[in-house]
């Protein structure tokens, strides 16, 4: 199968799966919204929080560590099996500690740092999915370099689905006893889906190198994993540990502006557990195409071939902003009906609207990210976090006791930007990066803008508002993207085909 074949038709695996789970998880939250409440909804967050830290230690770098390292063994034709064997024993090191610690340490945590006992029971369950999880992520790094993302792509969706099923199946029967254990029974299909992800990925893995011979080749894989774990882990600790501050100081700082405690919670859960997920869920394209980069940016960049890299980067760019501005037009043009049709609440639609104009800068830096680190740019990646990360702690610490949710709001378009800015800024120094201010941007903007336009026209006409919410958002956003795609072939005639052919063939 030719390269550029083979790119895009993992491109649209790994998309299409991604979609699938996001779409899961997000009707999922939905679900757990109308049954536990935006009050439950914040409490479990409040664990995640703790978890997300958990998770970070346990996996400590070992994905992109895994995918570079198997790059580099195909180029040298070395034995992608000792790869991996000395990277699932890092990981599964990483996981077993991080189990032990949530496990051991689990009531201390929610009485000393999340000031709520209800945590307990479900930070302990949680920690059981931690090995699996950290094991899992190597084998997704090494399915990732060998581009066979269709290995992993059904175990993605299959982990979603199970999750769902469980937790349904155990909270219908516990819920009335109270929030705790609807907390709990999240986090016990949590650990199940996990493991059944794992027990899967590791089936496919030992099918996939069964006829290879471990190398007897004496190679310095160990210090090569260290170079490459080591700085994107700390990264990653710093920055999750800045983000658990700052996901805990948020309640903290909403009650000491007045709220009573489950309003605090409430207000949390709106935005993190319910309008984030919205804001996105489209995002699953660019970190498909960000995870698809890794691989593809290493190989060019083992080999120097910068004209490559050049090619490839330039395109990711624009097509990510291109559909990024797309996005942000019809979520806050239909931020309303979409909050009604999946959530049933109206607050959402407005934080979904105040949130939207963020998205072109939040999805192009998925993409830079993914460039980022297939250049070896872990450095300059984890010292960009680390400063995004406590900008958001200050910001937090000083905004929300004063005004409120709408400080937590400011919080991440501050953070946002400022990694943006910081992550292009070396993408332009290290590669011959080209963006046309008036094709890429303007263009794109006025498109989006004639096509909500005028589907909201249609809308009207046909009175879908009055018929049912989900029709009207759906129909909505096809119309919107149909007249966008026709008024950006109007502005740039051939050029956006050239642009996908010209990306897919580089």
């Amino acid at each position: 199968m030719k390269r550029s074949k083979q790119f895009l038709i993992n491109t649209m695996i790994l998309t299409s799966s991604t979609l699938i789970v996001q779409m899961i998880a997000v009707f999922f939250s939905a679900y757990l919204g109308r049954v536990i409440g935006s009050a439950g909804i914040g409490l479990y967050q409040l664990v995640l929080s703790v978890y997300a830290f958990a998770v970070t230690f346990a996996t400590s770098g070992i994905k992109l560590s895994t995918t570079r390292l198997v790059v580099e063994a195909m180029t040298n034709n070395t034995s992608k099996k000792s790869v991996v064997k000395r990277c699932v024993g890092y990981a599964l090191c990483f996981g077993v500690v991080a189990f032990l610690v949530l496990l051991i340490f689990g009531d201390n945590i929610s009485i000393t740092f999340l000031h709520d006992k209800r945590t307990a029971l479900s930070l302990k369950v949680l920690a059981f999915s931690l090995p699996f999880l950290a094991v899992s992520s190597a084998f997704c790094g090494y399915f990732t370099a060998v581009r066979k993302i269709n290995r992993f792509a059904f175990t993605q969706i299959a982990e979603q689905l199970v999750r769902m099923f469980v937790t349904i199946s155990i909270i219908t029967l516990i819920l009335p006893k109270d929030l705790e254990y609807a907390c709990c029974s999240v986090a016990i299909g949590a650990v199940i889906s996990e493991f059944i992800s794992f027990a899967t990925l590791f089936v496919l893995y030992l099918k996939d190198v069964k006829s290879e011979k471990v190398s007897t080749q004496k190679r310095p894989i160990l210090l090569k994993l260290l170079q490459i774990a080591v700085p994107d882990a700390v990264s990653a600790y710093a920055r999750s540990a800045l983000l658990t501050i700052e996901h805990l100081l948020i309640p903290i700082g909403l009650q000491k502006y007045g709220m009573t405690k489950n309003n605090a919670l409430s207000s949390y859960g709106l935005v993190h557990g319910m309008t984030l997920p919205i804001i996105l869920f489209p995002n699953a394209l660019c970190v498909a195409l960000s995870n698809l980069l890794i691989p593809e940016i290493a190989e060019y960049y083992e080999k120097k071939d910068n004209k490559k890299i050049d090619i490839v980067v330039t395109k990711a760019i624009r097509m990510t902003f291109l559909f990024a501005v797309f996005v942000a037009g019809v979520l806050f043009a239909f931020s309303d009906s979409i909050a009604l049709a999946i959530y049933n609440d109206s607050q959402v639609g407005y934080f979904i609207k105040v949130l939207a104009p963020l998205i072109p800068i939040m999805y192009t830096d998925t993409a830079v990210d993914g460039v980022l680190k297939g250049m070896g740019q872990q450095v300059s990646s984890m010292r960009y976090n680390i400063i995004d990360a406590t900008i958001s702690v200050v910001a937090v610490y000083i905004l929300i006791p004063k005004i409120a949710i709408q400080g937590y709001i400011a919080t991440i378009f501050i953070a946002e930007i400022i990694n943006f800015i910081l992550s292009v800024n070396k993408l332009v120094s290290i590669t011959k990066f080209h963006f046309d201010i008036v094709k890429n941007i303007i263009c794109p903007i006025f498109s989006v803008l004639v096509g909500i336009s005028v589907s909201k026209v249609v809308l009207n006409v046909l009175m879908l508002s009055t018929v049912n919410v989900v029709l009207y958002s759906v129909v909505g956003i096809l119309l919107s993207l149909v007249i966008y795609i026709i008024v950006l072939r109007v502005f740039l005639g051939k050029e956006i085909a050239k642009e996908v052919k010209g990306f897919v063939c580089a």
